[in-house]
């Protein structure tokens, strides 16, 4: 058999493995994404594991930011898409994030041509054609908040979707009309049977009946009935879902199983700056003006005012310019108002409540669909609810306007800002400056443009609202040596991986603490190789200091660092706290804040930036905090107390992933990896320059190399060989590379459910023939065992060989334990759901019967014993000299097997007379067909196969052709003993084996 095929054959089984599938099926398509080659960590790979034996899939991934989401639940969509169990599938995400998803999926080794952004213009052309017209997997993003409108949401919910995936689903709220519409996708009769991928990085956000309406999401046959009475918010119910529904992972947990520090620490910084005369009388106008604003109000319920006075408050604090535009518009806007407005009609007093749910509500993510730039949507409603002032407040805002104006000449906190910048750029960092508006990043871009002579020109770049189609640019510039600084609005909180960084500076503190934990995000994440640090720039005004100490010194685990500070900033630091986290939660002091609806001295309030901005402007800001603590430590109390959260034991992790890959380490895997591509580079005889890939970091290169060798490149997993896997089932292989008691057995595992199969492996069984015992060997160590034998010799046996003789088939006890052995490897994911399904039903918390439970119960675990893939039995490279009279024994011996062997099928031998000196052994006859035989006969004393002639021997063989010959017996003893005698025989052995001419005209004979 052709040596590529079988190894053809090899790989596209080695792709299935849980790492290997990373390298062979991540890789991107386009050029420019090849400098950020995929690496695959522990955690992922051990996710991934154990949904390849699951269908439908139906999870929540919760891990913490900056974990990998995207990269793990695209890795799943790859692989349904590569066993060709998806055509259409739909990924919901906020707006912000759709470029992200196209560019991340294209990363991840998804076409371009098979990308589809679903648009207001589009949606219908996009979505008309039934799935089965797709001509390959086709991956549609959309906005869910434009999917969920009426006009299209019909449209999207008709469609023939194989596979769901909702990001950030804790924007899905109970009974919004995002919900209502993954409902639709995912719970009716039709999306029962669909892959469903919910992530989030917080999940649940202290609302019990949200959070289980969540779960239910995935398991529509969950009684509903008990999710309103909360009878499934218990500890028994949640450690069900547990690695079966919802899967969660922590950076401190990334770092166990990888018993090394893949995320690095993350220090955070709040500093308070002595401010100029004209700063802290800034301040001290806006405070009293926005606190009197506030005082007036006396109805129940957010009005025009606070509204106002809050979105003036966050304006106003970012940076002069922002006041100064701020105060402008709203003059300008007094300057147009006709007698007589200022009455709200009810459906304005409506708009107010939305506009707080939507602009200062939980996150980025949270805003509904927007088109216009963010900065002007804020200028609008400050237009909207400017009408409420008077004169006088008309004489304040132009002092204040005065005052930002002087502010403008000696601008502290600019100024800092400035100092700690060129302090980390000094030391080759990267540094990020987040703000909020447009404004205020273009007031910060001027002060930087006068450093282009110091640092040169294109040292720092610019991301707004408005340069989302410049995202992968922007983000490829600021990877460059040259460019150091980043300055950017929230957009690129969410929109940008940036662990090319490792600081970040607020340029103003963010009320909400969502939204800090997102910018830290951005760059707290995998691939991140240092510490990471985090400022926060607050005015050293009486205002600002409050809530530093309030806000962030409460909240946040933190501790006064003056001395630490101080070197880098100089004396006009005032207060500073620092805090060192290992994890996101570790930040806080709640042990992982949760932002939520709930109970503030009997009232229900939702609690967002709105909120705590009122809260300081009403001087309660101190009090409202310490009760928030109250509650979010309640709540978190009782997530602890009922297990809502996986807790992740490492070590079933590490079992998880020995019994799958066989080690803990990917560096083994990638360096098992460059060894086995030498093999096949010297196999297939590829050219010195493409094995110097072999050498190179980038894995997925490896893999892209060999499989392109092999002809796998665009081949899906799906693939069934055209006949080759049934030929190499009836072939047994010989090979010089194991030992001589050894016999290998390459199987192939498939997971089952019912007849459809859901997944394919390959495991190699090692059987000692000297001691009866085997092993199962799969993963990192399969291989190194591939890579050893390939580097032997592999030699097939010829077809018409009876291989009664060899004692190939497996006893019932060994059969049995392989099998055990197996579904062992297997064991902890499938127990897990199982466990789900059958405990719940027991419990009552679900119905019996549905499309989950008749899917995911029922997978079995089949090694295919009986058709094994391909069996290595151990030979000699070698024979050993042996004194004549023993050899001639062993040729007589030999000579008496062949005798036999044709008698038995049929013909009848003759020993060829020495005296007529013929240049064969046997001449046989078939009196049935007539045909006749010349063999040529070779014995051996141990497991060796080759024949040597002589130059007439070789001859004569030639001229015979077809007729002639060649049967080798091995396994012979010295003394002639036959009783372990193994045979081989080949046909036209002169044409069909490969010939070796050594030293004075012998020829030798070996298998092909």
């Amino acid at each position: 058999m052709d040596e590529r095929l079988v190894l053809r054959e090899i790989v596209r089984y080695l792709r299935n493995d849980p790492v290997l599938f990373f390298y062979n099926f991540l890789f991107p398509t386009e050029p420019r994404y090849l400098k950020y080659p995929i690496k695959a960590y522990l955690h992922q790979i051990d996710l991934f594991s154990r949904l390849q034996i699951r269908r439908p899939i139906r999870i929540l991934i919760g891990d913490e930011i900056g974990l990998g989401k995207t990269i793990e639940s695209t890795v799943i969509l790859r692989y349904l898409e590569e066993r060709g169990e998806t055509r259409r599938i739909l990924i919901l995400t906020p707006k912000i994030l759709v470029n992200q998803w196209k560019s991340e999926l294209r990363r991840l080794g998804v076409k371009y041509q098979s990308i589809k952004e679903i648009t207001r213009g589009n949606v219908r052309e996009l979505v008309k054609r039934s799935s089965k017209e797709e001509e390959e997997s086709t991956y549609y993003i959309a906005s869910i908040d434009l999917v969920k409108r009426e006009e299209h949401r019909k449209v999207v919910e008709n469609l023939d979707w194989d596979a769901i995936v909702v990001d950030e689903a804790h924007n899905a709220g109970y009974n919004t009309q995002r919900w209502h519409l993954i409902k639709e996708l995912v719970c009716s009769e039709k999306g029962r049977e669909r892959h469903v991928i919910l992530l989030s990085a917080t999940p649940h956000r202290g609302n019990v009946v949200d959070y289980l309406y969540r779960l239910y999401l995935l398991d529509p046959y969950l009684s509903e009935k008990e999710i309103k009475k909360k009878n499934l918010d218990t500890r028994k119910f949640y450690s069900l879902t547990h690695n079966s529904l919802v899967y969660r992972r922590t950076k401190e947990l990334v770092n166990k199983i990888e018993g090394k520090k893949i995320f690095t620490n993350c220090h955070f910084y709040a500093v308070a700056v002595e401010p100029t005369r004209e700063e802290a009388e800034f301040s001290r106008i806006l405070e009293s003006f926005l606190r009197e604003k506030v005082a007036e109000v006396y109805e129940e319920g957010p009005s025009p005012a606070e509204l106002l006075a809050v979105l003036i408050k966050k304006r106003a604090s970012s940076s002069p310019d922002a006041a100064i535009k701020t105060f402008t518009n709203i003059l300008e806007g007094l300057s147009r108002r006709k007698p007589g407005e200022g009455v709200l009609s009810s459906y304005e007093t409506s708009f107010y409540e939305r506009a707080i749910e939507n602009v200062l509500g939980l996150d980025y993510g949270d805003v509904e669909e927007i088109e216009e730039d963010f900065d002007r949507i804020v200028e609008n409603l400050i237009e909207k609810c400017a009408n409420i002032l008077d004169k006088a407040d008309e004489e304040t805002i132009r002092t204040l306007i005065e005052l930002a104006n002087e502010i403008k000449r000696d601008d502290s906190k600019l100024e800092t800002v400035v100092s700690i910048v060129e302090e980390f750029l000094k030391k080759g960092k990267k540094v990020i400056i987040f703000t909020e508006y447009k404004d205020t990043l273009n007031y910060v871009k001027s002060r930087f443009k006068k450093l282009e002579d110091k640092y040169g020109k294109g040292f720092f770049e610019t991301i707004s609202g408005e340069d989302k189609e410049r995202f992968e640019e922007v983000k490829e510039r600021f990877e460059e040596e040259r460019c150091n600084l980043l300055i950017a609005t929230d957009v690129a909180s969410e929109g940008l991986n940036l662990q090319v960084a490792s600081v970040v500076i607020n340029y103003e503190a963010p009320w909400s603490p969502v939204k800090l934990e997102q910018r830290i995000g951005r760059v707290w994440r995998i691939g991140q190789k240092e510490d990471v640090n985090i400022y926060t720039v607050f005015m050293g005004t009486y205002a600002d200091v409050e809530i530093m100490n309030n806000l962030y010194g409460k909240l946040l685990a933190m501790k006064e660092a003056l001395d630490e500070v101080r070197p880098l900033l100089g004396k006009k630091v005032q207060v500073a706290y620092r805090a060192t986290a290992t994890a996101s939660e570790g930040l806080w002091k709640t042990k992982g804040i949760e932002f939520t609806e709930v109970d503030i001295e009997g009232k229900k309030e939702k609690i967002n930036e709105f909120r705590l901005i009122l809260a300081s402007l009403k001087g309660t800001l101190s009090k409202y905090v310490e009760r928030l603590l109250v509650v979010l430590a309640h709540i978190n109390e009782e997530l602890t107390r009922k297990s809502v959260y996986p807790y992740v034991d490492p070590g079933e992790i590490k079992e998880n992933l020995k019994n799958r890959i066989a080690t803990l380490s990917v560096e083994e895997y990638e360096k098992a990896s460059q060894e086995f591509c030498k093999v096949i580079c010297k196999k297939l005889g590829v050219e010195a320059r493409r094995e110097e890939i072999c050498g190179t970091r980038n894995f997925q290169r490896i893999w892209e190399l060999i499989c392109g060798e092999l002809g796998l490149r665009n081949e899906k997993l799906s693939f069934k060989s055209k006949g080759l896997e049934k030929e190499l089932r009836k072939k047994v292989f010989f090979t010089s590379a194991i030992g001589l008691e050894e016999v290998y057995y390459f199987l192939k595992v498939e997971g089952r459910q019912k007849e459809k199969i859901i997944f394919e492996e390959m495991v190699l069984y090692k059987k000692f023939s000297n001691n009866g015992k085997g092993e199962l060997v799969y993963g990192v160590e399969l291989l190194k065992e591939l890579t050893k034998l390939l580097k032997g010799t592999i030699i097939p046996l010829s077809e018409d060989v009876d291989l009664s003789q060899f004692e190939l088939k497996f006893s019932l006890g060994e059969a049995a334990r392989i099998k055990r052995e197996c579904k062992e490897r297997y064991a902890l994911a499938i127990e897990k759901v199982k466990k789900y399904f059958e405990e719940n039903e027991r419990f009552g918390y679900r119905s019996s019967g549905g499309i989950l439970e008749k899917y995911c119960k029922e997978v079995d675990i089949i090694p295919k014993i009986e058709q094994p893939l391909a069996i290595l039995i151990g030979i000699e490279a070698e024979e050993e000299e042996i004194p004549a009279e023993i050899k001639r024994k062993i040729e007589e011996a030999a000579m008496e097997i062949a005798m036999e062997i044709e008698r038995k099928e049929g013909r009848k031998p003759d020993k060829s007379p020495a005296e007529r000196n013929e240049h064969y052994d046997i001449y046989s006859y078939d009196p049935r067909t007539g045909e006749e035989r010349f063999i040529e006969v070779k014995g051996h004393a141990g497991m060796q196969i080759f024949g040597e002639l002589t130059q007439d021997e070789f001859k004569f063989g030639k001229e015979k052709g077809d007729k002639y010959w060649l049967y080798i017996v091995f396994n012979l003893t010295t003394a002639g003993d036959v009783n372990n005698a193994k045979w081989i025989r080949y046909r036209d052995a002169t044409r069909t084996m490969n010939v070796e001419v050594k030293g004075e005209r012998r020829y030798f004979l070996f298998p092909r």
